[in-house]
Protein backbone atom coordinates (compact mmCIF):
# COMPACT_ATOMS: atom_id res chain seq x y z
CA UNK A 1 0.00 0.00 0.00
CA UNK A 2 1.38 3.41 -0.90
CA UNK A 3 1.44 5.83 2.11
CA UNK A 4 -1.52 7.75 0.80
CA UNK A 5 -3.61 4.51 1.58
CA UNK A 6 -1.94 3.75 4.86
CA UNK A 7 -2.27 7.41 6.16
CA UNK A 8 -6.30 7.25 5.18
CA UNK A 9 -6.72 4.22 6.91
CA UNK A 10 -5.46 5.49 10.11
CA UNK A 11 -7.65 8.45 9.76
CA UNK A 12 -9.14 9.53 12.83
CA UNK A 13 -12.61 10.38 10.93
CA UNK A 14 -14.20 7.53 10.33
CA UNK A 15 -15.53 8.25 6.52
CA UNK A 16 -12.06 8.79 5.81
CA UNK A 17 -11.26 5.47 6.43
CA UNK A 18 -14.21 3.78 4.74
CA UNK A 19 -13.36 5.99 1.65
CA UNK A 20 -10.02 4.44 2.17
CA UNK A 21 -11.10 1.09 2.33
CA UNK A 22 -13.50 1.14 -0.76
CA UNK A 23 -10.28 2.52 -2.52
CA UNK A 24 -8.28 -0.81 -1.50
CA UNK A 25 -11.22 -3.24 -2.23
CA UNK A 26 -10.94 -1.85 -5.91
CA UNK A 27 -6.97 -2.24 -5.78
CA UNK A 28 -7.46 -6.04 -4.30
CA UNK A 29 -10.21 -6.58 -7.24
CA UNK A 30 -7.92 -4.87 -10.14
CA UNK A 31 -5.10 -7.75 -8.48
CA UNK A 32 -7.68 -10.35 -8.92
CA UNK A 33 -8.39 -9.85 -11.95
CA UNK A 34 -4.66 -9.79 -12.48
CA UNK A 35 -3.87 -12.99 -10.88
CA UNK A 36 -1.76 -11.25 -8.88
CA UNK A 37 -1.83 -12.81 -5.65
CA UNK A 38 1.63 -11.64 -4.21
CA UNK A 39 0.38 -8.14 -3.98
CA UNK A 40 -3.02 -9.19 -2.66
CA UNK A 41 -0.79 -10.91 0.07
CA UNK A 42 1.54 -8.56 0.76
CA UNK A 43 -1.69 -6.13 1.07
CA UNK A 44 -2.90 -8.42 3.93
CA UNK A 45 0.42 -8.76 5.47
CA UNK A 46 0.96 -5.43 5.70
CA UNK A 47 -2.65 -4.61 7.51
CA UNK A 48 -2.19 -7.56 9.89
CA UNK A 49 1.50 -6.72 11.13
CA UNK A 50 1.19 -2.40 10.57
CA UNK A 51 -2.21 -2.48 11.61
CA UNK A 52 -4.09 -4.86 13.35
CA UNK A 53 -1.61 -6.13 15.46
CA UNK A 54 -0.29 -2.50 16.51
CA UNK A 55 -2.00 -3.39 20.25
CA UNK A 56 -0.92 0.42 20.95
CA UNK A 57 -2.50 2.42 18.45
CA UNK A 58 -6.85 2.18 18.43
CA UNK A 59 -6.54 4.59 15.54
CA UNK A 60 -4.08 1.77 13.22
CA UNK A 61 -6.44 -0.77 14.86
CA UNK A 62 -9.43 0.95 13.15
CA UNK A 63 -7.81 1.03 9.71
CA UNK A 64 -6.80 -2.74 9.92
CA UNK A 65 -9.89 -4.16 11.05
CA UNK A 66 -12.06 -2.23 8.40
CA UNK A 67 -8.81 -2.84 5.32
CA UNK A 68 -9.19 -6.53 6.31
CA UNK A 69 -13.19 -6.84 5.55
CA UNK A 70 -12.66 -4.64 2.53
CA UNK A 71 -10.61 -7.12 0.81
CA UNK A 72 -13.02 -10.26 2.42
CA UNK A 73 -15.43 -8.25 0.15
CA UNK A 74 -13.09 -7.89 -2.87
CA UNK A 75 -12.16 -11.25 -2.63
CA UNK A 76 -15.49 -12.72 -2.54
CA UNK A 77 -16.83 -16.09 -1.37
CA UNK A 78 -14.89 -17.80 -4.01
CA UNK A 79 -11.33 -16.83 -3.48
CA UNK A 80 -11.43 -15.93 0.45
CA UNK A 81 -11.15 -19.14 1.67
CA UNK A 82 -7.56 -19.06 0.57
CA UNK A 83 -6.84 -15.85 2.25
CA UNK A 84 -9.22 -16.45 5.07
CA UNK A 85 -6.97 -17.55 8.06
CA UNK A 86 -4.24 -14.87 7.65
CA UNK A 87 -7.53 -12.23 7.52
CA UNK A 88 -9.61 -13.60 10.38
CA UNK A 89 -6.92 -14.36 13.24
CA UNK A 90 -5.70 -10.38 13.22
CA UNK A 91 -9.74 -9.47 13.46
CA UNK A 92 -9.83 -12.41 16.43
CA UNK A 93 -7.03 -10.50 18.14
CA UNK A 94 -8.77 -7.04 18.45
CA UNK A 95 -11.29 -8.39 20.53
CA UNK A 96 -9.37 -8.45 23.33
CA UNK A 97 -8.09 -4.89 23.60
CA UNK A 98 -9.44 -2.48 26.05
CA UNK A 99 -10.56 0.46 23.55
CA UNK A 100 -14.24 -0.82 23.20
CA UNK A 101 -14.21 0.94 19.62
CA UNK A 102 -11.73 -1.75 18.25
CA UNK A 103 -14.15 -4.44 20.31
CA UNK A 104 -16.93 -2.85 18.18
CA UNK A 105 -15.59 -2.21 15.03
CA UNK A 106 -13.81 -6.22 15.36
CA UNK A 107 -17.58 -7.19 15.57
CA UNK A 108 -18.38 -4.99 12.48
CA UNK A 109 -15.30 -6.26 10.68
CA UNK A 110 -15.91 -10.06 11.66
CA UNK A 111 -19.80 -9.45 10.34
CA UNK A 112 -18.57 -8.45 7.11
CA UNK A 113 -16.19 -11.29 6.67
CA UNK A 114 -18.57 -13.76 8.03
CA UNK A 115 -21.08 -12.41 5.06
CA UNK A 116 -18.78 -13.21 2.03
CA UNK A 117 -17.38 -16.47 3.76
CA UNK A 118 -20.36 -17.95 4.97
CA UNK A 119 -20.19 -21.68 5.12
CA UNK A 120 -16.00 -21.18 5.17
CA UNK A 121 -16.81 -18.90 8.56
CA UNK A 122 -17.58 -21.90 10.43
CA UNK A 123 -14.49 -23.71 9.97
CA UNK A 124 -13.35 -20.99 12.94
CA UNK A 125 -16.68 -21.73 15.14
CA UNK A 126 -15.44 -22.14 18.43
CA UNK A 127 -13.25 -19.44 18.53
CA UNK A 128 -15.91 -17.08 17.67
CA UNK A 129 -18.55 -18.38 19.86
CA UNK A 130 -15.78 -17.81 22.51
CA UNK A 131 -15.48 -14.53 21.67
CA UNK A 132 -19.32 -13.80 21.74
CA UNK A 133 -19.43 -15.70 24.87
CA UNK A 134 -17.20 -12.38 26.13
CA UNK A 135 -18.43 -10.09 23.75
CA UNK A 136 -22.36 -10.30 25.14
CA UNK A 137 -21.05 -9.49 28.63
CA UNK A 138 -18.95 -6.37 27.36
CA UNK A 139 -19.37 -3.27 29.46
CA UNK A 140 -20.27 -1.18 26.92
CA UNK A 141 -23.74 -1.35 25.10
CA UNK A 142 -21.72 -0.51 21.44
CA UNK A 143 -19.97 -3.86 21.71
CA UNK A 144 -22.90 -5.62 23.04
CA UNK A 145 -24.90 -4.19 20.10
CA UNK A 146 -22.77 -5.30 17.70
CA UNK A 147 -21.97 -8.80 19.28
CA UNK A 148 -25.94 -8.99 18.94
CA UNK A 149 -25.54 -8.37 15.08
CA UNK A 150 -22.67 -10.43 14.99
CA UNK A 151 -24.11 -13.54 16.75
CA UNK A 152 -27.95 -13.51 14.59
CA UNK A 153 -25.69 -13.74 11.33
CA UNK A 154 -23.49 -16.89 13.00
CA UNK A 155 -26.67 -18.44 13.48
CA UNK A 156 -28.18 -17.91 10.24
CA UNK A 157 -25.01 -19.46 9.17
CA UNK A 158 -25.22 -22.28 11.08
CA UNK A 159 -29.14 -23.17 10.35
CA UNK A 160 -28.22 -22.96 6.76
CA UNK A 161 -24.73 -24.51 6.63
CA UNK A 162 -23.84 -26.68 9.31
CA UNK A 163 -24.91 -30.18 8.11
CA UNK A 164 -23.89 -29.92 4.94
CA UNK A 165 -20.88 -27.37 3.98
CA UNK A 166 -17.65 -29.00 3.17
CA UNK A 167 -14.64 -26.91 3.49
CA UNK A 168 -12.98 -25.64 0.52
CA UNK A 169 -10.24 -25.24 2.12
CA UNK A 170 -9.60 -29.15 3.40
CA UNK A 171 -11.66 -30.36 0.48
CA UNK A 172 -9.83 -29.21 -2.58
CA UNK A 173 -6.32 -30.32 -2.67
CA UNK A 174 -5.15 -27.44 -5.27
CA UNK A 175 -5.70 -25.05 -2.00
CA UNK A 176 -4.27 -23.91 0.78
CA UNK A 177 -4.89 -26.70 3.34
CA UNK A 178 -5.15 -26.47 7.18
CA UNK A 179 -3.08 -28.85 8.87
CA UNK A 180 -4.10 -30.63 12.24
CA UNK A 181 -3.43 -28.57 15.05
CA UNK A 182 -5.42 -26.99 18.43
CA UNK A 183 -5.97 -23.46 19.44
CA UNK A 184 -5.67 -22.85 23.00
CA UNK A 185 -6.81 -19.86 24.90
CA UNK A 186 -4.72 -17.96 27.65
CA UNK A 187 -5.27 -20.66 30.20
CA UNK A 188 -4.16 -23.52 28.30
CA UNK A 189 -7.88 -24.76 27.36
CA UNK A 190 -7.96 -26.55 24.13
CA UNK A 191 -11.21 -23.63 22.19
CA UNK A 192 -10.78 -25.46 18.53
CA UNK A 193 -9.27 -28.16 17.02
CA UNK A 194 -8.19 -28.24 13.48
CA UNK A 195 -8.54 -31.77 11.74
CA UNK A 196 -7.74 -31.69 8.50
CA UNK A 197 -9.25 -35.08 7.76
CA UNK A 198 -12.98 -33.68 8.15
CA UNK A 199 -13.94 -31.69 5.79
CA UNK A 200 -17.03 -30.75 7.23
CA UNK A 201 -16.45 -26.89 8.48
CA UNK A 202 -18.71 -27.10 11.41
CA UNK A 203 -17.88 -30.14 14.01
CA UNK A 204 -20.26 -30.45 16.70
CA UNK A 205 -18.68 -33.06 18.23
CA UNK A 206 -15.09 -30.51 18.45
CA UNK A 207 -17.74 -27.49 20.02
CA UNK A 208 -19.12 -29.94 22.57
CA UNK A 209 -15.53 -29.92 25.07
CA UNK A 210 -15.58 -25.56 24.69
CA UNK A 211 -19.68 -26.01 25.80
CA UNK A 212 -18.84 -27.73 28.73
CA UNK A 213 -16.46 -25.36 29.98
CA UNK A 214 -18.51 -22.33 28.89
CA UNK A 215 -21.33 -23.56 30.51
CA UNK A 216 -20.04 -22.89 33.88
CA UNK A 217 -20.66 -19.26 33.21
CA UNK A 218 -22.05 -17.10 36.21
CA UNK A 219 -22.55 -13.90 34.14
CA UNK A 220 -26.56 -13.53 32.98
CA UNK A 221 -26.29 -12.09 29.47
CA UNK A 222 -23.19 -15.21 29.04
CA UNK A 223 -25.89 -17.90 30.54
CA UNK A 224 -28.62 -16.54 27.77
CA UNK A 225 -26.59 -16.75 24.95
CA UNK A 226 -25.70 -20.21 25.87
CA UNK A 227 -28.90 -21.09 26.08
CA UNK A 228 -29.96 -19.65 23.18
CA UNK A 229 -27.56 -21.51 21.46
CA UNK A 230 -28.19 -24.79 22.77
CA UNK A 231 -32.09 -24.41 21.66
CA UNK A 232 -30.79 -23.63 17.76
CA UNK A 233 -28.36 -26.30 17.95
CA UNK A 234 -31.07 -28.61 19.24
CA UNK A 235 -33.57 -27.28 16.28
CA UNK A 236 -31.03 -28.93 13.74
CA UNK A 237 -31.85 -32.88 13.17
CA UNK A 238 -29.62 -33.77 11.79
CA UNK A 239 -26.54 -32.82 14.65
CA UNK A 240 -28.54 -34.67 16.90
CA UNK A 241 -27.41 -32.68 20.23
CA UNK A 242 -29.49 -34.41 22.36
CA UNK A 243 -26.65 -37.40 22.03
CA UNK A 244 -24.58 -34.78 24.20
CA UNK A 245 -26.87 -33.90 26.71
CA UNK A 246 -25.06 -35.79 29.28
CA UNK A 247 -22.11 -33.04 28.63
CA UNK A 248 -24.38 -30.25 29.32
CA UNK A 249 -27.11 -31.51 31.75
CA UNK A 250 -25.82 -30.71 35.21
CA UNK A 251 -24.84 -27.35 34.39
CA UNK A 252 -27.95 -26.48 32.84
CA UNK A 253 -30.44 -27.78 35.56
CA UNK A 254 -28.08 -24.86 37.86
CA UNK A 255 -28.88 -22.50 35.54
CA UNK A 256 -33.14 -22.78 37.08
CA UNK A 257 -31.41 -21.09 40.67
CA UNK A 258 -30.34 -18.11 38.71
CA UNK A 259 -31.79 -15.17 40.14
CA UNK A 260 -32.93 -13.27 36.70
CA UNK A 261 -36.39 -14.16 36.07
CA UNK A 262 -35.40 -14.38 31.89
CA UNK A 263 -32.59 -16.90 32.35
CA UNK A 264 -34.72 -19.78 34.51
CA UNK A 265 -37.88 -19.29 31.89
CA UNK A 266 -35.40 -20.18 29.10
CA UNK A 267 -33.98 -22.72 30.92
CA UNK A 268 -37.24 -24.44 31.92
CA UNK A 269 -38.77 -24.27 28.09
CA UNK A 270 -35.71 -25.65 26.69
CA UNK A 271 -35.60 -28.49 29.78
CA UNK A 272 -39.18 -29.47 28.28
CA UNK A 273 -38.24 -29.10 25.04
CA UNK A 274 -35.28 -31.62 25.14
CA UNK A 275 -37.25 -34.21 27.30
CA UNK A 276 -40.26 -33.99 24.66
CA UNK A 277 -37.52 -34.65 21.71
CA UNK A 278 -36.61 -37.75 24.07
CA UNK A 279 -39.90 -38.90 24.05
CA UNK A 280 -40.61 -38.91 20.38
CA UNK A 281 -37.23 -39.99 19.46
CA UNK A 282 -38.00 -43.03 21.60
CA UNK A 283 -41.35 -43.27 20.04
CA UNK A 284 -39.80 -43.13 16.43
CA UNK A 285 -37.40 -46.37 17.94
CA UNK A 286 -40.38 -48.41 18.85
CA UNK A 287 -41.82 -47.57 15.84
CA UNK A 288 -38.66 -48.85 14.02
CA UNK A 289 -37.81 -51.68 15.41
CA UNK A 290 -41.44 -52.98 15.14
CA UNK A 291 -41.07 -52.11 11.02
CA UNK A 292 -38.03 -54.06 10.42
CA UNK A 293 -39.27 -57.29 12.89
CA UNK A 294 -41.96 -57.05 10.51
CA UNK A 295 -39.62 -56.89 7.43
CA UNK A 296 -37.65 -59.84 9.39
CA UNK A 297 -40.60 -61.81 9.56
CA UNK A 298 -41.82 -61.43 6.13
CA UNK A 299 -38.06 -61.47 4.42
CA UNK A 300 -38.27 -58.22 3.48
CA UNK A 301 -35.33 -56.13 3.51
CA UNK A 302 -36.71 -53.13 1.74
CA UNK A 303 -35.05 -49.80 3.50
CA UNK A 304 -37.64 -47.49 4.86
CA UNK A 305 -37.26 -43.89 4.37
CA UNK A 306 -34.42 -42.70 7.24
CA UNK A 307 -36.72 -40.65 9.83
CA UNK A 308 -34.46 -38.05 12.30
CA UNK A 309 -33.71 -39.70 15.37
CA UNK A 310 -33.85 -43.11 14.61
CA UNK A 311 -30.53 -44.10 14.65
CA UNK A 312 -29.99 -41.04 17.73
CA UNK A 313 -28.41 -43.07 20.80
CA UNK A 314 -29.08 -41.67 24.10
CA UNK A 315 -27.05 -42.20 27.23
CA UNK A 316 -29.92 -42.40 29.74
CA UNK A 317 -27.45 -43.91 32.89
CA UNK A 318 -25.79 -40.85 32.66
CA UNK A 319 -28.71 -38.63 32.30
CA UNK A 320 -30.62 -40.57 34.89
CA UNK A 321 -27.86 -40.55 37.55
CA UNK A 322 -27.09 -36.57 36.89
CA UNK A 323 -30.81 -36.03 37.57
CA UNK A 324 -31.02 -38.25 40.47
CA UNK A 325 -28.07 -35.98 42.12
CA UNK A 326 -29.87 -33.18 41.47
CA UNK A 327 -33.31 -34.09 43.76
CA UNK A 328 -30.92 -33.31 46.29
CA UNK A 329 -30.68 -29.16 45.14
CA UNK A 330 -31.37 -26.66 47.50
CA UNK A 331 -33.92 -25.57 44.64
CA UNK A 332 -37.70 -26.47 44.49
CA UNK A 333 -37.66 -25.92 40.91
CA UNK A 334 -34.30 -28.46 39.74
CA UNK A 335 -35.80 -31.17 42.17
CA UNK A 336 -39.86 -30.47 40.44
CA UNK A 337 -37.82 -30.68 36.74
CA UNK A 338 -36.11 -33.66 37.53
CA UNK A 339 -38.61 -35.76 39.57
CA UNK A 340 -40.71 -34.78 36.18
CA UNK A 341 -37.81 -36.19 33.85
CA UNK A 342 -37.01 -39.26 36.19
CA UNK A 343 -40.96 -40.48 36.01
CA UNK A 344 -40.93 -40.26 32.28
CA UNK A 345 -37.54 -41.93 31.95
CA UNK A 346 -38.62 -44.60 34.04
CA UNK A 347 -41.32 -45.17 31.19
CA UNK A 348 -38.47 -45.14 28.39
CA UNK A 349 -35.50 -47.01 29.91
CA UNK A 350 -36.45 -48.65 33.33
CA UNK A 351 -33.38 -50.78 33.20
CA UNK A 352 -31.42 -47.61 33.87
CA UNK A 353 -32.45 -47.65 37.18
CA UNK A 354 -31.97 -51.16 38.64
CA UNK A 355 -28.40 -49.79 40.04
CA UNK A 356 -29.38 -46.50 41.39
CA UNK A 357 -32.61 -47.63 43.21
CA UNK A 358 -31.08 -47.92 46.42
CA UNK A 359 -30.09 -44.29 46.51
CA UNK A 360 -33.21 -42.74 44.84
CA UNK A 361 -34.93 -44.10 47.31
CA UNK A 362 -33.57 -42.32 50.20
CA UNK A 363 -33.48 -39.11 48.53
CA UNK A 364 -37.52 -40.02 47.67
CA UNK A 365 -37.71 -40.37 51.42
CA UNK A 366 -36.21 -36.91 52.38
CA UNK A 367 -38.35 -35.28 49.36
CA UNK A 368 -41.63 -36.91 50.91
CA UNK A 369 -40.95 -35.58 54.59
CA UNK A 370 -40.82 -31.94 52.69
CA UNK A 371 -43.08 -29.44 53.25
CA UNK A 372 -44.05 -28.90 49.65
CA UNK A 373 -47.11 -30.67 48.96
CA UNK A 374 -46.50 -30.81 44.96
CA UNK A 375 -42.71 -32.20 45.55
CA UNK A 376 -44.11 -34.92 47.94
CA UNK A 377 -46.91 -35.63 45.53
CA UNK A 378 -44.82 -35.89 42.53
CA UNK A 379 -41.89 -37.90 44.83
CA UNK A 380 -44.93 -40.79 45.57
CA UNK A 381 -45.53 -41.39 41.91
CA UNK A 382 -42.51 -42.17 40.97
CA UNK A 383 -41.62 -44.24 44.50
CA UNK A 384 -44.83 -45.80 43.50
CA UNK A 385 -43.75 -46.44 39.81
CA UNK A 386 -40.42 -47.82 41.27
CA UNK A 387 -42.11 -50.49 43.52
CA UNK A 388 -43.75 -51.74 40.61
CA UNK A 389 -40.52 -51.99 38.46
CA UNK A 390 -39.26 -53.61 41.28
CA UNK A 391 -42.25 -56.17 41.72
CA UNK A 392 -42.28 -57.23 38.17
CA UNK A 393 -38.52 -58.94 38.53
CA UNK A 394 -37.73 -58.18 35.63
CA UNK A 395 -34.36 -56.97 36.12
CA UNK A 396 -31.67 -58.06 38.82
CA UNK A 397 -32.06 -55.97 41.50
CA UNK A 398 -29.89 -55.87 44.67
CA UNK A 399 -32.55 -55.59 47.25
CA UNK A 400 -30.17 -56.29 49.82
CA UNK A 401 -28.44 -52.70 49.62
CA UNK A 402 -32.19 -51.56 49.29
CA UNK A 403 -33.08 -53.39 52.75
CA UNK A 404 -29.91 -51.93 54.43
CA UNK A 405 -30.42 -48.26 53.10
CA UNK A 406 -33.92 -48.58 53.87
CA UNK A 407 -32.97 -49.82 57.47
CA UNK A 408 -30.13 -47.50 58.16
CA UNK A 409 -32.90 -44.62 56.99
CA UNK A 410 -35.27 -45.62 59.55
CA UNK A 411 -32.80 -45.62 62.60
CA UNK A 412 -31.62 -42.48 61.51
CA UNK A 413 -35.29 -41.20 62.18
CA UNK A 414 -35.80 -43.16 65.28
CA UNK A 415 -33.03 -41.41 66.74
CA UNK A 416 -33.62 -37.89 65.85
CA UNK A 417 -37.33 -38.82 66.77
CA UNK A 418 -35.49 -40.08 70.58
CA UNK A 419 -33.61 -36.87 70.98
CA UNK A 420 -36.68 -34.44 70.17
CA UNK A 421 -38.83 -36.53 72.77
Amino acid sequence: MDKQLKRGLSDRIYEKRKATALELERIVSESLNNNDAEKIQLIIKQLRNEFAYDIHEPQARYGGLIGLAAISIALGPNELPKYLSTIIHPVIACFGDNDPNVRYYACEALYNIAKVAKGEILIYFNEIFDILCKLVADVENSVKNGADILDRLIKDIVCDKSTNYISVINNNPNKLKLKDSHIHDKNGNTIQIYDSQNTKAFSLSKFIPLLKERIYATNTYTRLFIVSWLILLDSIPDLELISYLPSFLDPLLSYLKSPLKDVRIITENFLKLLLQEIKRIHEIQLINQSNNDVNKDNNNNDDDLYIPGQNTIIDYPKIIDTLVNNLESNEDLIRLISLDWLINLLIISPKSFILLIPKLLIILLNIISDNNPHLQEIALQLNSDLMNLVSTNQYETNYTLIINNLSNELLKNTSKLNINN
